[in-house]
């Protein structure tokens, strides 16, 4: 479409045996890099399966080349390409399937792949430190330092009825760098999904949009915005919390930030990712203003205290052991 919303072509890209779903479109100087999904199934929507297919284009809509990815997975949700010419894609791999007939997600991993017009150079699936059965990528880009690919989405845990934000970083062999989860918390809610539905790419970090949702009975619905350094870290510094050793599986660091706080407070546990720990967020007198089960170290946790009492509050978190472990936040 011209400037004057004229329509410069119109090419139908089929096929006699898919579906063909639209994800992401890369504009080059010799034409467009499409990143499409073949879809097939047959209902229920549990039987369906999908690959990644990539199409380059000319500014006719003449297609030059295309390729069918070997993997299962969804529509390519964002493509970049090096000063060498290679490109490099997001996707889900896995099959489509409906988590708790409410939301239509991917049973599987996020995934990046290294490609050309030739084929699939390689491909590597992610996922943070959570269990997770599902999972949807949004986007990726060239890093801040340009060693590397970083790109996020979400992640659903069925079994605990949560979805985490993620960003993470690979470099451009697709090895693993870091990957970051992170979840808003609400008292009055018992089931939060935190989708990630947009990922951009700023001077100094990125930023991340998405929405909060529950599921009945509690039904509550929010977007957010989360802005990250370029590390992925809400928390400064968090890029150096490897270094913690965790004795016995026991919390061996609590971090809180900004303390003092105003409007949003976020915490992270260093420990064994696969402990739950209980959140327990009161003031001097006792009254409690969050109570949450199932926190996980290494997950960033936002809590908006924005209407809450000036004064001094206690972070205190309980162990699988039952130990117990607080922390003062001043609420400005």
């Amino acid at each position: 479409m011209g400037l004057s919303r004229n329509i410069l072509f119109d090419r139908n890209i089929s096929n006699i045996h898919n579906s063909i779903l639209a994800g992401y479109i890369l504009p080059e100087s010799n034409g467009y890099l499409l990143g499409l999904v073949l879809s097939r199934y047959t209902p229920p929507l549990k039987d369906r399966f999908s690959n990644t297919y990539l199409v380059k284009i000319d500014f006719q809509g003449n297609i030059l080349w295309d390729l069918i990815a070997p993997f299962t997975s969804d529509e390519t949700r964002g493509i970049v390409k090096d000063i060498e010419g290679n490109y490099y894609g997001i996707c889900t791999s896995g099959n489509f399937i409906k988590v708790n007939n409410s939301f239509e997600e991917y049973e599987g991993n996020l995934m990046a792949f290294k490609f050309n017009n030739e084929g699939i150079i390689w491909e590597r699936a992610f996922r943070a430190g959570s269990p997770s059965e599902f999972a949807k990528a949004t986007n990726i880009f060239i890093s801040h330092d340009s060693l590397g690919l970083v790109f996020a989405g979400h992640q659903i845990n069925s079994e605990i009825t949560t979805c985490s934000g993620v960003i993470g970083m690979v470099d451009f062999d697709g090895d693993s760098l870091w990957m970051r989860e992170f979840e808003f918390l609400e008292d009055s809610i018992s089931n939060e999904y935190n989708f990630v539905l947009d990922f951009q790419k700023t001077n100094d970090g990125y930023i991340l949009g998405g929405e909060t949702r529950s599921l009945p009975p509690n039904v509550f619905q929010s977007g957010w915005l989360v802005k990250v350094d370029q590390y992925g870290c809400l928390i400064p510094g968090c890029q150096n919390v490897n270094t913690i050793d965790v004795v016995n599986g026991e919390i061996s660091e609590i971090s809180v930030f900004p303390n003092p706080v105003s409007n949003t407070i976020y915490f992270r546990i260093e420990g064994k990712n696969e402990v739950d720990y209980q959140i327990i967020i009161s003031d001097l007198s006792g009254s409690i203003k969050l109570q949450k089960s199932n926190i996980r170290a290494g997950k960033t946790y936002i809590v908006n205290c924005e209407n809450w009492s000036k004064g001094i509050y206690l972070l205190s978190l309980k162990t699988y052991s039952g130990n117990y472990y607080s922390q003062k936040i001043i609420k400005q």
